[in-house]
């Protein structure tokens, strides 16, 4: 720990301080990609898929987490093999597990089955917060956005 001499200014205190802070917390804590993504369909992963996607990430963090640059060519390089191994697991749960639901579509219960999907995403569709209109005491519909209020 160093401490903080008289004439260093503020500024440069502050920064050093907030570049220790920031160093602490990303060998604590790691560093994410950064990347956001929406919210994935998970309901056709498998047990070899789950196991695909722990050891790819794993092997991230192992990656993140390597100081020297001769180990990390060869912790990147097995980290470029997990993702290939995760993605192709991923292609094959993917297609067997929709090759299964079309061929469920195309019974009789999966007739009825795509009636309720499409009913579904008619639901997903409709903006239920909006009120368009309403009626008055006495009966009337209202449609202007200030009577609606007033009601």
């Amino acid at each position: 720990m160093t401490l903080v001499r008289a004439e260093e200014d503020s500024c440069q205190i502050w920064e050093a301080m907030a570049t220790k802070i920031t160093q602490v917390a990303k060998d604590t804590l790691g560093v994410t990609t950064g990347k956001t993504r929406r919210h994935k369909e998970t309901w056709w992963w498998n047990e070899v898929v789950q196991e695909k996607i722990r050891d790819k990430q794993g092997s991230f963090r192992e990656l993140m987490k390597c100081t020297s640059e001769e180990e990390r060519v060869g912790l990147k390089e097995s980290y470029k093999k997990a993702k290939r191994e995760a993605k192709k697991a991923l292609s094959e749960a993917n297609n067997t597990a929709y090759k299964r639901k079309y061929e469920h579509l195309e019974t009789r219960e999966g007739g009825n089955h795509m009636f309720k999907i499409a009913k579904a995403r008619e639901h997903r569709r409709k903006d239920l917060g909006a009120v368009k209109f309403i009626k008055s005491e006495d009966g009337q519909v209202l449609v202007k956005e200030q009577d609606i209020r007033l009601r």
